[in-house]
């Protein structure tokens, strides 16, 4: 995980909250107990995020909807072709936090399963480990794909969703991900 993001420990306690929250929501259970009790943690975390922080977590919470089915793509006063072509520009100076707002747009891939691998990579590439494993449990649930889009994780990470999400594989999404 990127250093500015690490070095605040409620930041991470934060991410690792709204990970299990979002857990919680795929169950249906966003009214249960422990949602309530995450919650109460969150809010005590929350005093201690900087801006950056905070954004860098709304656009982590808006990325994990997609799990759920539940996306909402962000509006823009943007073209398609300008969205396309600052996706290419802010991948080519490995801007991921800025690809993956123009990820939020709709507009770079249509796909589900290309637009998790692409969410689940970009999050491996911040560092957010943990976040990217949660993406390739979209192929599976949402779009019935059997095989996890690959990504370029460690190895021990690719293992350990392998073993967590079911995945048996990788497919052919994994050459345009490589492309980035």
């Amino acid at each position: 995980m990127n250093s500015l993001f690490t070095a605040n420990p409620d930041y991470v306690k934060y991410e690792s909250l709204l990970l299990s929250l979002h857990e919680l929501f795929m169950a249906n259970q966003e009214e249960s107990v422990q949602a309530e009790e995450l919650y109460s943690v969150m809010e005590e975390c929350e005093p201690h995020i900087s801006q950056p922080e905070v954004q860098r977590l709304g656009g982590l919470s808006a990325d994990l909807y997609m799990i759920q089915g539940k996306e909402i793509f962000e509006e823009t006063d943007l073209t398609a072709e300008q969205i396309k072509e600052r996706y290419a520009e802010a991948s080519q100076r490995e801007d991921w936090e800025a690809a993956l707002t123009l990820l939020r747009t709709g507009e770079i891939v249509t796909s589900p399963p290309e637009l998790a691998a692409l969410r689940a990579r970009l999050y491996a590439l911040l560092g957010h480990t943990e976040a990217s494993l949660r993406f390739p449990t979209l192929c599976g649930k949402v779009c019935r794909a059997e095989r996890y889009c690959g990504v370029h994780l460690p190895e021990n990470a690719r293992e350990e969703a392998k073993a967590a999400r079911g995945c048996r594989g990788f497919n052919r999404v994994t050459t345009f991900i490589c492309a980035l």
